[in-house]
């Protein structure tokens, strides 16, 4: 992965000391949020069993979508140590820890012992955001290596086909809107599927869209 990707990972993952806790409730809050709706409608539609998140952090969208289907089976996968944990921890406190597993580690190194198709569908949630344009190419391709129906990309994203212009965090990290539509020729077995785009109106800071790509 080039600099301005490992930046952000190295941001994301850093330890949050005394700041965890609120910052993990921010987001355990956070079911209710109107992207969190519009993917699982999106989920409840494939009518998936088995479902993959890259950059999860502590799980709210695996618990959203595990609460409303009691029979799909999840995972998920993020830098950040004191989300993963926190995560396990609120999925034992709901009983949902059988169905969902958390697990702290580097995308896309810390997929690559999966085999490929171990998903009937691969969910970014704003996590492509911190990829550089010169890795997401190798992100997309292994998002469609570990799905065998269909991916979903909840991203910021540029939808008239310009080039994604980085934004500079205050907190020093940089994001991308990217052109997905563009770049979807990468994207492992889905390469050529059916892709929709599902706005999110109005967006959530910068996530003004989901585009779903099935086989």
């Amino acid at each position: 992965m080039h600099v301005a990707s490992q930046e952000a990972a190295n941001w994301w993952a850093r330890p949050r000391d005394g700041q965890a806790g609120q910052w993990v409730a921010n987001y355990q809050k956070s079911l209710a949020a109107r992207h969190r709706t519009v993917i699982a409608s999106i989920v409840r539609e494939l009518q998936v069993e088995t479902l993959f998140e890259v950059g999860c952090h502590c799980g709210p969208n695996l618990v959203k979508l595990a609460e409303a289907d009691p029979q799909l089976r999840a995972a998920g996968i993020d830098v950040n140590v004191d989300a993963i944990m926190a995560g396990r921890r609120w999925l034992r406190d709901k009983a949902l820890s059988d169905r969902v597993q958390l697990n702290a580690c580097r995308f896309p190194d810390g997929t690559a012992s999966l085999a490929s198709g171990s998903f009937d569908v691969v969910l970014s949630c704003y996590s492509l955001a911190y990829v550089a344009p010169a890795d997401l190419d190798l992100a997309l391709y292994e998002m469609g290596r570990l799905a065998t129906r269909a991916v979903i990309l909840a991203e910021p994203m540029t939808l008239e086909g310009r080039v994604g212009t980085p934004v500079q965090n205050a907190s020093g990290y940089r994001e991308w809107a990217h052109e997905y539509r563009s770049a979807l020729r990468w994207i492992g077995s889905l390469a050529g599927g059916e892709a929709r785009l599902v706005p999110v109106t109005p967006p959530v800071d910068r996530l003004n869209a989901i585009l779903v790509v099935e086989r």
